[in-house]
């Protein structure tokens, strides 16, 4: 569900008087995230979606390096990407980012991971 959607549905449910607990328990989400969209007004909301959507990866300034080494190497883990960029004095990232951005780039560019050393 969208971050729209459910605030609809938040702003629904309680204006139907059901409480923040319930709320929270019908759409599995956290109660802390009922009230947060709750004190929100709609415009606020708008403008909050807006610049949730514009956000930036860390990882993004790397990223035609990272595409560029995962189309030479498509058997290449996200570990070692992680391992390259720190060994090229890029910064270091968390291994979990690493392997989501590449999970990414992955699906985004359609490059599939090839296992070279996968038994014949």
């Amino acid at each position: 569900m969208d971050k729209l959607t459910l605030y609809s549905e938040i702003k629904g449910l309680y204006d139907q008087g059901f409480s923040l607990r319930r709320i929270a328990q019908k759409l599995d989400v956290s109660r802390n995230t009922v009230t947060s969209y709750l004190n929100r007004q709609p415009d606020e909301m708008g403008e909050w979606l807006a610049s949730t959507k514009v956000r930036r990866k860390s990882l993004d300034t790397h990223q035609p390096m990272i595409l560029q080494w995962l189309k030479e190497h498509p058997d290449l883990s996200a570990a070692q990407v992680c391992d390259w960029l720190e060994e090229k004095k890029f910064g270091k990232y968390a291994e979990s980012t690493v392997r989501r951005y590449v999970k990414e780039l992955r699906s985004k560019y359609k490059i599939v991971k090839n296992n070279s050393a996968a038994p014949v």
